[in-house]
């Protein structure tokens, strides 16, 4: 039995480390009532709603089971709270031993109703172990600001086990007040997760060298899982104003 809790921030390469252990576990555990509950808190808000989301509940050996997906009107952010504290109740209610993985995207979309430090302790609580994943912020940012403008996200799960040709992006240019607020932002929750994670004393691994850190931390980590990147450049040939976005980032840098 192995329950790992995947500790992110958007564009930090979470969804290439859940795969990979999602990977391993679903292989060794796949006879034994594994679950991959994806990110089970992550309410999905498009037009005051959240669509379609995944319907769980414990059975009668408090086991996690899906049911169906099902639409659930989001009117304010009580219902973003509502939501995550459903979640908890159905994870808290299940057996502590159902192999399992999920992701806790940690994000500031809502109000401080929302207190990580006190979920993610019950999580841990409950048998779990919280795999914090790092990446450096400006990558992190330039990741965000450039899948937003082409639509091309650059960790995608594969269908069939068929592998995705790598694309060509088009060339782009960062508005500079978009990428001053996103950066700061990212800094801003960059910091309050990393101190959420050294609360918490949890483990901890980085986007570069993810492979060798799950290996050292004894992480179960599949390589060759669903997960692919959609491209393989550097920001500097995709983002046209590469170098006013930056001298902007040294401004910032000065300031922060």
């Amino acid at each position: 039995m192995i329950r790992y809790c995947v500790l992110a921030l958007p564009r930090t390469g979470s969804t290439w480390l859940h795969e990979g252990i999602a990977s391993h576990l679903s292989s060794t555990y796949s006879d034994k009532n594994f679950i991959n509950l994806g990110e089970f808190f992550t309410p999905s808000i498009n037009l005051h709603k959240l669509e379609m989301h995944t319907k769980y509940y414990v059975d009668k050996d408090n086991l996690i089971q899906k049911i169906k997906q099902d639409d659930i009107v989001l009117e304010n952010s009580e219902h973003v709270v509502s939501f995550i504290n459903k979640r908890l109740d159905i994870l808290l209610d299940g057996s502590e031993q159902q192999s399992m993985i999920l992701k806790y995207m940690y994000s500031n979309y809502v109000d401080k109703r929302i207190n990580d430090l006190e979920n993610l302790t019950k999580i841990k609580n409950h048998n779990f172990t919280i795999v914090n994943i790092n990446r450096d912020v400006f990558e992190c940012t330039l990741s965000y600001l450039v899948s937003k403008q082409t639509n091309i996200w650059i960790k995608s799960t594969l269908w069939d086990n068929k592998k995705i040709d790598l694309i060509t992006p088009a060339s782009v240019i960062i508005p500079l007040d978009y990428f001053k607020l996103t950066y700061i932002t990212y800094l801003k929750i960059s910091e309050e997760k990393q101190k959420l994670a050294e609360n918490l004393c949890c483990v901890t691994v980085d986007y570069k060298t993810l492979v060798q850190d799950c290996n050292i931390n004894k992480v179960p980590f599949e390589e060759n899982n669903n997960c692919q990147k959609l491209y393989d450049m550097d920001y500097n040939t995709i983002i046209t104003n590469y170098d006013e976005i930056l001298r902007l980032k040294a401004e910032i840098d000065k300031l922060v």
